[in-house]
């Protein structure tokens, strides 16, 4: 059985590991849970190749900004981590301009606006307040679009967002 889940598939099979590649850009691994087979994107092969293109060129396409965005709990700590001060001053500076790239692609792309819409469920503290103010100006950018395609998030996305659901798709 597959069932593509983001950049995700899981198998069942018995016990295995070995990698698969489906995209180019995106490696997967397959980890075995008690003859549970899932595979999982190596988000850090997926982040610092591009966050390294981004310093070098000043610029990303929206698939490779979609690509970037966090789909995990450990994948927003990986990237959320690169604003801590023991990264490095060049890290710092990666993220925060990364992080600016992110807000303006999400205000006019439907596919990194999404990809943003889905960190809901990961954010916490100081990261979540400012996030979820950009989330509300994000979404009253493209409120039919998001009005549209909500019921496609995962529900604890939706669980996140159902207050600006509630105030833009009345």
């Amino acid at each position: 059985m597959k069932i593509l889940l983001f950049a995700s598939i899981i198998i069942c099979s018995n016990n295995s590991l070995t990698t698969k590649q489906l995209d180019p850009t995106i490696q997967l691994k397959t980890i075995s849970l008690n003859d549970n087979v899932v595979d999982a994107r190596d988000y850090s092969k997926i982040l610092y190749p591009l966050l390294e293109k981004f310093w070098k060129e000043k610029r990303l396409s929206d698939e490779e900004i979609a690509k970037l965005i966090p789909m995990t709990d450990k994948e927003f700590s990986e990237y959320y981590s690169l604003s801590f001060v023991e990264k490095g001053k060049k890290w710092n500076k990666i993220y925060s301009d990364i992080e600016l790239l992110i807000g303006k692609r999400a205000c006019v792309s439907q596919q990194v606006c999404k990809a943003y819409l889905g960190l809901a469920p990961f954010v916490d503290g100081e990261y979540a307040e400012g996030y979820f103010e950009d989330a509300d100006f994000i979404i009253g950018k493209h409120q039919k679009y998001f009005c549209k395609i909500f019921s496609s998030f995962p529900q604890n996305v939706r669980k996140r967002l159902n207050d600006l659901h509630s105030h833009y798709c009345k």
